[in-house]
């Protein structure tokens, strides 16, 4: 059913340590979605490399925002309620922006050498990358856009889904096309103005029900669904 174009846009998942983790050892509050993407962090990371070493974690689950919000107002304690946080390299920069990020000490962390050097920062584990793609319904769809400045046609008009959690990188998009580039964001902004009149997309709060309104037919295209996603969604 889905159909997935890579650009040339990222997605990056990671984790970041807060500067102010608690200290005992052996137990850690990690901060991440929920939903699926919590059941194979659980299946695939946290329980077969953390868990089976005999550390205890306590799972806070829910939106960026919440967790970015949270490490923020608890910069000024003593000791804040996140050890570690999972964040999109975006967020991860923001939050090393703010000031509560603890800075990577790679002598505890042997298998960083392991992850892929253009993706490292001082602060970030990055552990899953994936392509900002465009994916689209094949039973409705026989020609789907092959170009993001495809988008900007009203022949999608209700027919294009986009997520909250990837505003940043629409941004991105919509300053890069048209002869533009990534960083003019005045650009951007006019660009997004003109998609929202030309294409009323609509909007979803999660990769999650933004993958099943393209399997439910609710919408027939997407935008940053990462390309897993789509082929779980066909």
């Amino acid at each position: 059913m889905a159909q997935t174009r890579l650009s040339r846009h990222t997605l990056l998942a990671g984790l970041v340590a807060s500067r102010l983790a608690r200290a005992d050892g052996k137990s850690l509050v990690v901060a991440n979605w929920g939903g699926d993407w919590s059941d194979r962090t659980v299946k695939f990371v946290e329980a077969p490399l953390v868990e089976s070493q005999g550390y205890h974690i306590e799972r806070l689950l829910g939106m960026e925002s919440e967790r970015k919000t949270k490490m923020v107002a608890e910069a000024r304690f003593h000791r804040g309620s996140i050890d570690v946080a999972h964040f999109n390299d975006s967020d991860a920069y923001e939050m090393d922006h703010q000031g509560v990020l603890a800075m990577l000490d790679l002598t505890r962390l042997p298998n960083y050498a392991d992850t892929v050097p253009a993706l490292r920062s001082p602060y970030f584990v990055p552990w899953l990358y994936s392509g900002v793609v465009i994916a689209s319904n094949s039973a409705k769809i026989s020609e789907p856009p092959t170009s993001y400045e495809a988008l900007w046609d009203n022949k999608w008009a209700g027919r294009i889904g986009l997520t909250n959690q990837l505003y940043f990188q629409y941004m991105l998009m919509a300053g890069l096309i048209k002869g533009g580039s990534m960083t003019d964001a005045t650009k951007a902004k006019a660009n997004l103005a003109e998609l929202k009149s030309l294409v009323q997309p609509r909007i979803y709060a999660t990769h999650q029900m933004l993958q099943a309104a393209l399997a439910n037919g609710e919408v027939d295209l997407t935008v940053g669904i990462q390309g897993a996603r789509a082929a779980m969604g066909a």
